[in-house]
């Protein structure tokens, strides 16, 4: 993959994707926010917390993260990339917070969310992170109008097999998988549920302070599924170790990166969902997977979700 420092150094975009997705033109539907959006987004974000008791102390990580953004967008000066690509990612966060303001149990999501550091640049293993993780993938889901909630595993859903356990597992380094693994396979057993892992991989995905270019928007987006790919392959052996099996029947595996697309000179938050189903065809495991993918493949939930979170829709 390329990557590109702050002041510009050592971009590259690799010759197997170029010669492999050049020819694509698939644009999925994505939402546009401008700089008044995302600052009224901050703004109703700290309303959420103050509405739940949730104090955001003055300083700490996620207070320094709106705050900054919210200078830099009300300033005249163009900031730096990895600055801009920060905005971004602050304006899905705020999203995320406004659009589970009243979901039940927010509350202790949020006191993980301010307690601890949720810096972009940042790798540390982070409380805070793993529930943005939750949140973003219980907005996957109701972005493709599946039922779901917050519940134990992490996630309950129902896509048409009855309550389905979703266990969500932020990955910190290659080295943590089968602990993270592990961890979410006895989630899901205890709380006496069938289910899958659902496994984040955006901090093993660009280096801290580093910045993903690529040529167009599908060609970012396949650098994101390639990506995936490629994590299974180098992780195969642990992924079937644990699945399927009488708990669990697979896994959704998710990357996702904020980077600059040169055909349009704007940054661009994008996130691929894939099904990793190691049981193959016929099985119980695989219809239900391939029921869930069904489902997550559309965005039928998208509308509604925008009008909770504010922007607007393109290629829809």
């Amino acid at each position: 993959m390329g990557y590109k420092n702050p002041v510009g150094r050592d971009n590259y975009l690799p010759s197997r994707f170029q010669a492999e997705f050049q020819e694509l033109d698939y644009s999925p539907p994505e939402i546009v926010r401008s700089n008044e959006d995302i600052l009224w987004a901050i703004e109703r974000a700290r309303e959420v917390f103050a509405h739940h008791g949730v104090k955001i102390r003055q300083g700490n990580s996620l207070d320094r993260f709106l705050a900054n953004a919210s200078s830099r967008l009300r300033g005249k000066k163009d900031a730096a990339p990895s600055a801009k690509a920060d905005d971004n990612y602050v304006a899905i966060l705020a999203g995320l917070i406004i659009a589970f303001d009243d979901e039940p149990g927010i509350k202790t999501v949020l006191e993980r969310i301010t307690g601890s550091d949720v810096a972009s640049s940042s790798r540390r293993q982070s409380p805070g992170k793993d529930m943005i993780w939750e949140l973003t993938m219980l907005s996957n889901l109701r972005i493709s109008a599946i039922a779901s909630k917050i519940a134990e595993p992490d996630l309950g859903a129902d896509f048409g097999s009855g309550d389905y356990g979703v266990a969500c597992k932020k990955i910190y380094s290659e080295n943590s998988v089968e602990k993270a693994l592990k961890k979410g396979i006895t989630q899901i057993e205890r709380a006496n549920l069938r289910g899958v892992v659902a496994i984040n991989l955006d901090d093993l995905i660009t280096p801290a302070n580093k910045i993903l270019y690529a040529s167009s928007q599908e060609f970012f987006r396949h650098m994101m599924q390639d990506y995936i790919s490629q994590f299974i392959d180098r992780h195969r052996s642990t992924l079937t170790k644990y699945a399927p099996s009488d708990i669990c029947d697979g896994y959704i595996i998710y990357a996702s990166a904020i980077g600059y697309v040169l055909d349009t000179k704007q940054f661009l938050p994008i996130g691929v969902n894939s099904i990793y189903d190691p049981s193959g065809d016929g099985s119980e495991h695989h219809r239900r997977l391939d029921a869930l993918a069904k489902k997550l493949g559309n965005a039928d939930g998208l509308s509604d979700w925008v009008k909770k979170v504010g922007g607007k829709m393109e290629n829809w």
